[in-house]
């Protein structure tokens, strides 16, 4: 008997959905869908690749050639569900698998973006948005969010079925290979070198795109905050997106770049945070969970975030880290003192942190969850 199909649709970024694929691959046929050129890295997976055409999905001719695009590479495939990703995707994604007459269609909505972020002023945007996202609700035979905030927002405006809705925490991370024993510390040593690093510091890092609503620049007020601490050293990676509406000035970047140490991308993360003493992410960005808390945690690393959607549901206050209820540099700034000057706490936290995240947040929990999704769907 085949396998039934099942058809990933997401944008760019589709590659990040490889180890789930993989894990799923002995029970279903996955395949995916994405608008760039990725037949090669999924080819070399083992997966078939469907490409199809999105430019500017905000701009009404876009938004209405992707859904044709996306709807001949769904009839092409013949799956028997497809499963969105991402915010604009998981519109434009159910739209096409509609006409495409699949047989089930669902999404997991991995964060709301800025739409939400306090200050956001886009009401005609996001009344848009709301109204699309009710529509391919309808059509959905279930809605998965990535964390509890987003979903009691969908539920209380009425965009999405109380009855047609899960949680799943996060897309899962592999914390058998997000270990930070297997770092030794001649590679530590050898990270800080390169990047100049002290030897001796406690290192402060976030990793993060250079948009407003990341962090950025509240992490470069903080570092200023503990300056006077020379022991202290704070490492930013990232690289800017000048086509961002949420971009930073030429004046802003100068400033980031007076504070911090920034090492503009990195291509290895995990070694950053095993090179690392503590991990910050002051964002406010509406994202499911936030994927390198997951991934700093799980290198037993503790965290300090913002009390917002996501963060608050893989950190937990003074057990793992500390949730900051306001965006002010020196509430932050204290408790990194406070980890800087108690190490045996620091190390501590950190334990648990890597606990919460083989316990609760390994990618053999989700995987266990989409399976159970996946199989009622079919079996409805």
């Amino acid at each position: 008997m085949p396998k039934p199909k099942i058809m990933l649709v997401g944008g760019a970024d589709i590659t990040a959905r490889f180890a789930f694929m993989k894990a799923l691959s002995a029970d279903f046929e996955m395949m995916a869908a994405g608008n760039a050129d990725l037949h090669k890295q999924f080819a070399d997976k083992g997966f078939m690749f469907y490409q199809y055409e999105l430019n500017n999905p905000l701009n009404p001719l876009d938004f209405f050639k992707g859904i044709r695009s996306l709807k001949k590479a769904i009839k092409a495939a013949k799956p028997d569900i497809v499963h969105t990703f991402d915010t604009k995707q998981s519109i434009i994604g159910r739209f096409a698998a509609k006409q495409a007459g699949v047989p089930y269609i669902m999404a997991t909505l991995t964060g709301i973006g800025t739409l939400y972020v306090a200050g956001n002023t886009n009401h005609g945007i996001r009344k848009v948005y709301e109204f699309l996202q009710k529509k391919a609700g309808q059509l959905s035979a279930i809605t998965i969010f990535q964390n509890h905030t987003d979903q009691a927002l969908f539920i209380e405006k009425g965009i999405v079925d109380k009855n047609k809705q899960k949680v799943i925490l996060g897309s899962g991370i592999d914390t058998t290979v997000l270990d930070v024993r297997h770092f030794d510390k001649a590679q530590q040593s050898a990270f800080r070198k390169r990047y100049n690093i002290p030897q001796d510091a406690i290192v402060v890092s976030l990793v993060t795109r250079l948009i407003k609503s990341k962090g950025a620049l509240l992490f470069a007020q903080i570092a200023k905050e503990l300056s006077i601490n020379p022991k202290i050293h704070f490492v930013l990676s990232g690289q800017e997106v000048p086509e961002s509406l949420e971009a930073f000035t030429k004046d802003e970047m100068d400033y980031i770049k007076t504070q911090v140490n920034l090492i503009g991308y990195c291509k290895d993360v995990p070694l950053l945070w095993a090179s690392s003493d503590i991990a910050l992410l002051p964002s406010t960005y509406r994202e499911g969970i936030p994927r390198v808390l997951l991934e700093a945690s799980a290198l037993s690393l503790p965290c300090i975030t913002v009390n917002s959607a996501g963060c608050n549901e893989c950190v937990l206050n003074n057990k793992t880290g500390f949730v900051i209820d306001h965006l002010e540099a020196n509430l932050f700034a204290e408790k990194i003192l406070q980890l800087a000057q108690q190490p045996e706490i620091r190390i501590k936290m950190g334990e648990n942190a890597r606990e919460l995240m083989v316990e609760t947040f390994d990618l053999s929990h989700v995987i266990r969850q989409y399976k159970n999704v996946y199989q009622d769907i079919l079996n409805h």
